[in-house]
Parts: structure tokens; C-alpha cells; sequence
């Protein structure tokens, strides 16, 4: 009982901390949209918060990374601690594939299932109010901080904490509840969670957070850059056809890859 308070208790904690770090970022953006403005600056301040989006999760997720490996660099070896050792090249490049097949299919799913249109809406709201800024911020914040970030929080410290006071289901089960529920829109909630027990398997595979990494990168870059660069012009086919190939490819080459402590 005292093992799992103790868990509980850390994971509340880097959960606040990871709050905190978000709504004083957003909060200094905030007064920086409202100063000197004429008229509503309720208006101002969130008209300035959509434009700088991205700005604001680099920042953010800039943050997080930093703190964390700053917190546990005073205690251990980072390396030690966050499970982050390397791969063989083509390991990397399994995880990647998989990746974008598993985006690949996700993109369908929304495109193809029968989705109430308020829930759709409100999911491409959400899209187009978190990628707010120049291409460049979008791009590092969505497709390397956020994997990043998310990585070393949700399988690293998280999943890990988890991992010493629960069983290997029900960890996984709880730490991709917690990894879901952070991304708020609902249909993000559903396969943020299903994301995440896809992340968190790889990690347990491979014991480094470099593979998850790499597919969360992948992941990122394909659903958010990639597909969206096609619009509605690509083939339902060649998606299909890539998403099986990508799907068979991976599955049947990614190997057990055994780190040394």
C-alpha cells in the first residue's frame, strides 16, 4: 500500500508540474496579446493565443524535456533512468514504418466511419486551433518536441512509476488512460489512448525510449504533415495498399532487440 501512495503521489505531482508549466507559458503569451490592446482584450488575448499555438507548444514541450532530464540528471543517469539507449538503423526505420501505416489507418478510420458531425467538427477545430503559427513552429512543436516530450512524461516517467506497483496490463491500461485523457477533444482522447498502448508495447519491446520515439515521430509526421499535403486528391487505394504493406513490412521485421543496462 505504501509503494503504491507513493506512485500515486509522484504521478500527481508530475502531472501538476506538467500543468503548471503549461498554463504559465500560456498565461505570459496571454498578457503579451492583451497588452496595449484597444477594446476587448478578452477578444485580443485569444486571437493572439490561436496565432502563436505553435509557438506556445514548442515552449511548452521545450519545458517539459528540460525540466526532466535537469530533475533526474541530479539523481542518476539520465540514460539509466529514462531508458534511452540506442538502436540498430534498421530498427529505427521498422518502428518508423509502422508508424506511419498505424497513421495511415487512423486517418481512414476518420474518414470512413460514421462519426456524428459535431464530434468531427469539433476534432478539426481542435486540429486547426493547435497549429496556429508559421510552418516551421508547427513542425518542430507537433513533429520532435511533442514525441519527445511525451516519451520521456507518459512511458518514461509515468508508465514507469506504474510499472513498479502494478501488473503489466493494468499499467499499460492506466498509463494510456492518463496519456488519452491529456489530449481532451474526444476523438483524440480515443486514439491518443490507442496511440498509446501502440507506444507503449514498442517501448516494452525494445526497453528504450529512442524506438517509441521514433514512432511517435513517425506517427506525427505522417497524420499531421504528410496526409494532409495530399487533401482529398489521394487514392482511397494507394493508402490501403501502402497501409498493408507498411503493416506486413513491419510486424514482420521488427526483431527483439535486447539493450544492456
Amino acid at each position: 500500500m505504501k509503494n503504491y501512495l507513493k506512485a500515486i503521489i509522484k504521478i500527481f505531482l508530475v502531472l501538476l508540474a506538467y500543468f503548471a508549466l503549461q498554463t504559465l507559458v500560456t498565461a505570459l503569451f496571454a498578457a503579451i496579446g492583451g497588452a496595449g490592446a484597444e477594446g476587448d482584450i478578452q477578444a485580443a488575448m485569444n486571437d493572439f493565443l490561436a496565432q502563436k499555438a505553435s509557438l506556445i507548444s514548442l515552449l511548452n514541450n521545450l519545458l517539459v524535456v528540460a525540466v526532466i532530464l535537469a530533475f533526474y540528471f541530479k539523481k542518476q543517469s539520465v540514460r539509466a533512468m529514462m531508458a534511452i539507449a540506442p538502436l540498430p538503423g534498421r530498427e529505427y526505420l521498422w518502428c518508423a514504418l509502422c508508424a506511419v501505416a498505424s497513421s495511415i489507418a487512423v486517418s481512414l478510420l476518420l474518414t470512413l466511419l460514421p462519426i456524428p458531425d459535431h464530434i468531427m467538427s469539433s476534432y478539426n477545430d481542435s486540429v486547426a486551433a493547435s497549429s496556429g503559427g508559421t510552418f516551421a513552429e508547427h513542425f518542430i512543436a507537433a513533429a520532435v518536441l511533442a514525441p519527445i516530450a511525451e516519451e520521456l512524461l507518459f512511458r518514461g516517467l509515468i508508465y514507469g512509476t506504474l510499472r513498479r506497483v502494478l501488473k503489466w496490463p493494468a499499467a499499460i491500461l492506466v498509463s494510456c488512460a492518463i496519456f488519452g485523457l491529456m489530449h481532451g477533444q474526444l476523438l483524440w482522447v480515443i486514439y491518443a489512448f490507442l496511440m498509446g498502448v501502440a507506444l507503449t508495447l514498442i517501448y516494452d519491446k525494445y526497453r528504450t525510449l529512442l524506438a517509441s520515439m521514433a514512432f511517435h515521430i513517425a506517427f506525427n509526421i505522417t497524420g499531421s504533415f504528410i496526409l494532409p499535403a495530399f487533401g482529398d486528391g489521394m487514392p482511397m487505394l494507394p493508402l490501403l495498399l501502402v497501409m498493408c504493406l507498411g503493416l506486413w513490412y513491419s510486424v514482420r521485421h521488427i526483431k527483439v532487440y535486447n539493450t544492456k543496462a
